[in-house]
């Protein structure tokens, strides 16, 4: 009898006060609660993300442009020298309603050891080397200094000995304005309009990559119907 009751004492003194099983069955309602409210949220998000894209134009440009990610970061893409761009100048283009396009000009190797480049119509006098022309319209996201573009202007300007003039379009880098369709083939335009005033007899070739390849191909189609 004496160790029924020793057992049945020590069960009961491992039992947790009933103040304690409360504030347990509150915390576990509690953590319910935030899975709960969790998933919810969650669940209104996944089916919002669709409406706001469909009816957000801005969003819609965002997510085909994605100019908001400036690549490379912390950089000051206006010295093309802190790439490792020999013999290379910035300038920038203007659009009669304000936007701008900053552009360079990327001499090819012959010119990389020459001292004598130190105005704009030195750099503009290049052109009448017979070098033929790359213009360069890059893709989506970052910048005309994005590593994987440098080195692409690099391997053209010295290893195949091509000028190359390369831009960002409104919006991406340090051009003004918002991007869209029509801006990005007026920015394309303008740039070949410069190439053509100050290189009228020389070879161009448009390279496009990812989505400058749509520019690339509108403005291959106006100079074939020009």
């Amino acid at each position: 009898m004496r160790n029924r009751g020793s057992r049945s004492q020590t069960i009961q003194e491992t039992r947790p006060p009933p103040e304690d099983r409360t504030e347990a069955k509150k915390l576990r309602r509690t953590r319910f609660g935030c899975c709960l409210w969790l998933l919810v949220a969650v669940i209104a998000i996944y089916v919002a993300i669709p409406f706001l894209v469909r009816y957000s134009s801005r969003i819609q440009s965002a997510l085909i442009y994605v100019n908001f990610i400036k690549i490379p970061l912390f950089r000051n893409i206006s010295n093309p020298a802190e790439f490792g761009l020999q013999k290379t100048r910035q300038f920038v283009l203007f659009h009669d309603d304000g936007c701008e396009v900053t552009v360079w000009q990327i001499l090819p190797n012959t010119y990389w050891s020459s001292d004598n480049l130190s105005s704009t119509e030195d750099y503009i006098r290049t052109f009448s080397d017979g070098a033929p022309i790359v213009l360069y319209l890059h893709g989506n996201t970052g910048t005309r200094a994005t590593p994987h573009r440098v080195e692409t202007y690099k391997y053209l300007a010295g290893e195949k000995g091509y000028h190359v003039i390369t831009f960002d379009y409104r919006g991406y880098g340090d051009s003004l304005c918002y991007p869209s369709e029509t801006g990005m083939m007026e920015d394309a335009r303008l740039v070949w309009k410069w190439i053509q005033q100050n290189a009228p007899d020389s070879k161009l070739y448009t390279w496009g990559h990812s989505l400058g390849s749509a520019a690339a191909t509108y403005l291959a189609k106006e100079l074939c119907q020009s």
